[in-house]
C-alpha cells in the first residue's frame, strides 16, 4: 500500500468513526455518557506500518516495498470510574501488527526473492482516560508488549538470497491515545493511535536482530459486560 493509500485508509476509518459518532449521538439519551464499571472486551481494526528500511533487498534490481498493512487486534480488562469523568483500566491484548514484504529480481539473473517481515504481540497496558457531561472522551494507555518479530525469506537462487526463517522475540514499551465518543452505558467507539518503541534501521540483514518500530491507526470499540 502507497503512503497515499494509507492516508486515504486512515481518512476512511476516521470518518466511519465520526459517522457513528454523529448517528449515535442523535439517539443517545443524556444519562448515557459514562460507562459503566467492569470487565470489557474490545476490538480493533485498522492500518499499521511496520519502520523497516526503505531500501531494495541486497544485490537486486527491480526491487517493490509494501510496508503498509491491515491490523487488527482484541483485548479484555476491567475498567473503573474513579470519579464521574474519570476512569482508569487494566487490560491484556494480542495484536496482529501486519506484514512487510520485499521482492525483487536477483542481479544478473531472472531469479526471484522475497523478503517478509511480520510481527505480531501481547501486552499489557494500564488506561487513564476522561470524558464529557456529552459522552466524548479521551484515553491514554501504557505498558509493555511482548512482540515477535517473524523473517521469512523465498528465493529460486539460495547464495546470498534471503531465504528459512528467522524469529525474534523482544519485550517493548508500548502507549496508546484515543478519542471518541460514550454511545451508552456499556459501549465506547474510538479512534485509536498506537506506537511500539523499537528500533528504526537503516539495514535489512537477513538475520535481523532489532524489533522494528510499529505505528498503527485503528477504529476501536470497547463493551463493558452488564453487570
Amino acid at each position: 500500500m502507497s503512503p497515499a493509500k494509507f492516508i486515504k485508509t486512515n481518512l476512511f476509518f476516521s470518518s466511519i468513526t465520526l459517522a457513528l459518532i454523529t448517528s449515535i449521538s442523535a439517539f443517545a439519551a443524556s444519562d448515557t455518557n459514562t460507562l459503566d464499571n467492569g470487565v470489557f472486551l474490545n476490538g480493533d481494526l485498522g492500518a499499521s506500518q511496520i519502520k523497516t528500511p526503505d531500501q531494495a533487498l541486497p544485490n537486486t534490481t527491480d526491487s517493490s516495498h509494501k510496508k503498509y498493512q491491515f491490523t487488527w487486534g482484541a483485548s479484555v480488562g476491567y475498567l473503573y470510574f474513579d470519579t464521574t469523568y474519570q476512569f482508569v483500566g487494566v487490560e491484556l491484548g494480542y495484536d496482529h501488527l501486519g506484514k512487510a514484504i520485499y521482492k525483487g529480481t536477483i542481479t544478473n539473473t531472472s531469479d526471484s526473492v522475497q523478503t517478509d517481515l511480520e510481527q505480531y504481540d501481547f501486552d499489557m497496558l494500564f488506561d487513564l482516560g476522561v470524558t464529557t457531561p456529552i459522552g466524548l472522551n479521551i484515553i491514554g494507555k501504557a505498558g509493555v508488549a511482548r512482540v515477535s518479530q517473524n523473517l521469512s525469506g523465498q528465493s529460486s537462487q539460495t547464495p546470498d538470497a534471503f531465504t528459512g526463517r528467522d524469529k525474534l522475540t523482544r519485550y517493548v514499551p508500548k502507549a496508546e491515545i484515543g478519542v471518541g465518543y460514550i454511545a451508552n452505558s456499556n459501549t465506547d467507539i474510538l479512534l485509536n493511535f498506537a506506537h511500539i518503541f523499537g528500533e528504526d534501521s537503516n539495514n535489512f540483514p537477513a538475520n535481523s536482530s532489532k524489533i522494528f518500530s510499529n505505528n498503527s491507526l485503528t477504529l476501536s470499540i470497547t463493551y463493558v459486560l452488564p453487570q
